[in-house]
């Protein structure tokens, strides 16, 4: 497995050979420690931009400055989204992300139900609706709080 300290510093790296160890693991999203520690596993090379995050990619998935890709292999969690928390910064493109990922495990995996979405204790500001769809979801928000700054509009909304 290929050791990185934060997610940045992987997306900067050039791997040449990825199949040669396809697991990497990183031990923060901006910094060590900070939450976002994850794995990941190669999932093939893309004719997508290099250096690319869960986020960019509105995805579990990130690409290397190389083109190679990896997903996610690891329980998710909205640090390794981007969304840092804190109260100041607007979390609302990470957290889309890390909705959309766990929509779509679930029918692209074929399992009954989505990977879950385990939030870490954070204060989070959005600014616009968070959308979340898919069957057999699974988000565990008990630890985390997400504020909207804008208008009446629900925080979260969950379609039937």
């Amino acid at each position: 497995m290929r050791q990185f300290d934060t997610l940045t510093n992987f997306l900067l790296s050039k791997i040449t050979d990825p199949t040669k160890k396809p697991r990497i693991s990183v031990e923060g999203y901006d910094t060590i420690g900070d939450g976002g520690e994850m794995e990941g596993l190669f999932n093939g090379v893309t004719g997508q931009t290099p250096s690319q995050s869960p986020t960019d990619l509105q995805d579990a998935l990130f690409n290397d400055a190389s083109g190679n890709q990896y997903a996610i292999d690891s329980p998710y969690n909205q640090v390794m989204f981007g969304a840092l928390g804190g109260g100041v910064t607007d979390d609302t493109l990470p957290l889309q992300a890390a909705y959309t990922a766990i929509s779509n495990t679930g029918s692209a995996t074929g399992y009954m139900e989505s990977k879950p979405l385990v939030f870490k204790k954070r204060f989070h500001i959005i600014t616009r609706p968070l959308q979340v769809s898919g069957d057999s979801i699974y988000i565990d928000g008990s630890m985390c709080t997400i504020r909207k700054t804008t208008n009446d509009l629900p925080a979260v909304t969950i379609p039937d």
